[in-house]
């Protein structure tokens, strides 16, 4: 089933339109979302057939991917100790943390539209980007003289009303003096709660200038909330309890979408419709110790799934660099003087790291296959079928089971025959009668 809004005519009248239709859009997103596609693989030894369920923004396989891809920072994460006692405090309300968690809302009252609003959170001149920049010059000034470093990383969520707000977590590489204190409103219970907040000293260089960034960069007069994350956890404004700082931050990334709650709905929706993703930048990964850079002396045997992309990834980028370059020299090779020349030196240089760095993605993959063969190409991709209601399903993995019982008893032309066909119950019908056929 196509997403409704990837028409580009669609998507400009949605946008366009008085009344912002995030109705409409959140039931085209459900609808698309709940609509199973499969992939059918076949292993080439023993014949039997898989099933696996594609990843769809929302869908369980979404969230068992994007678990599995934040594994590593989860765990990096858990190794560090982002806070430090104060000396003089015995009453322990006072902390010094090198990890803050904000958060940047969005006023809905500002005249402002719904898309307008999301819109100007994407892209290379966002207000998120800018608000950045700002924060950047802002440390750099923090304590006089000495530079903080810090690297962000930003999730974006859905209030119930469909505007965006945004959670971030800043890593700091020098402690800031936090205070645990009740909250100055109470909440429409009238109950106040505990956050680690920014001391009263450090409150006009880092809180005040923030807040009037963001409300400068963004919409007017909104919200900012400035937390110090202390024994790795952060209090939610709204209950008052204590959550795991990055078990918040990825509330809706690493489970499916809950259909019952209407901002896990909005926030899948409107990240879709807008196109927007969040990625853990090379600076955030350094800063915790997640990130490993190429190194061509040494293939570890225990690298995860997530690794071993990320050096692929690397290692191919530098072979496409490489390869550039090379081409580049090789077109002096013809001029007087070349052979003696600094770029006849480093064409011979590129030509040497270009095989060493070919060398290393067949020794990387040699080497992580060896610790996880399940990920080797045993499988070969058969087809895709779309399963949209019970009966189908039921009957695809009724199919599926009868034909692993005895594989051999199929003839193989049968697996090439439903390779191109329209998955439905009538077809399955006439490829069980056709595998029948050539059976007997």
């Amino acid at each position: 089933m196509p997403w409704k809004y990837s028409d580009p005519l669609l998507w400009e009248a949605a946008v366009s339109t008085e009344e912002f239709p995030i109705s409409d859009i959140s039931r085209c997103y459900l609808s698309w979302m709940k609509y199973d596609e499969y992939s059918v693989l076949e292993n080439k030894n023993t014949h039997k057939l898989i099933s696996m369920l594609q990843s769809k923004r929302g869908n369980k396989a979404y969230a068992r991917k994007q678990k599995k891809r934040l594994e590593p920072i989860n765990n990096a994460m858990a190794d560090l100790d982002f806070d430090r006692a104060v000396a003089w405090d015995n009453r322990m309300l006072y902390r010094e943390t090198k990890a803050l968690f904000i958060t940047l809302g969005s006023n809905s009252t500002a005249g402002v539209s719904l898309p307008d609003a999301w819109l100007n959170l994407k892209g290379h001149d966002s207000a998120l980007n800018q608000f950045n920049a700002y924060m950047k010059r802002l440390f750099s000034r923090y304590h006089g003289i000495k530079c903080i470093k810090y690297a962000t990383h930003a999730r974006k969520e859905a209030y119930s009303n469909g505007y965006p707000h945004i959670h971030m977590i800043v890593i700091l590489d020098d402690y800031v003096r936090v205070h645990n204190r009740l909250s100055k409103k109470a909440d429409a219970l009238g109950h106040k709660g505990r956050a680690w907040r920014i001391d009263d000293r450090d409150y006009n260089q880092i809180v005040k200038p923030l807040k009037e960034a963001w409300s400068r960069y963004h919409i007017p007069g909104s919200f900012v909330d400035v937390q110090g994350v202390v024994n790795n956890q952060i209090y939610e404004k709204e209950s008052g309890r204590k959550y795991s700082v990055m078990g918040y931050l990825m509330k809706y990334v690493t489970k499916d979408v809950q259909i019952d709650n209407e901002k896990s709905v909005y926030t899948h929706a409107m990240l879709k419709f807008f196109g927007m993703r969040d990625i853990f930048s090379k600076s955030f990964q350094k800063m915790i110790g997640s990130y490993t850079e190429i190194n061509n002396e040494d293939v570890r045997l225990d690298i995860t799934l997530t690794e071993f992309k990320q050096r692929q990834k690397e290692a191919k980028k530098r072979i496409r660099q490489t390869r550039r370059r090379i081409i580049e020299l090789e077109a002096y090779k013809h001029c007087f003087g070349f052979l003696t020349s600094a770029k006849h030196a480093e064409l011979e240089q590129r030509i040497d790291e270009l095989a060493h760095l070919e060398q290393y993605l067949i020794d990387l993959k040699e080497a992580f296959l060896k610790t996880h063969p399940e990920y080797s190409s045993e499988w070969r991709y058969i087809k895709s079928v779309t399963l949209d209601n019970p009966c189908d399903i039921t009957s695809f993995f009724a199919w599926l089971e009868e034909y692993n019982t005895n594989p051999d008893a199929y003839n193989q032309d049968f697996i090439s025959s439903i390779a191109h066909i329209p998955f439905n119950i009538d077809n399955l019908n006439k490829c069980q009668n056709y595998a029948a056929a050539v059976t007997s």
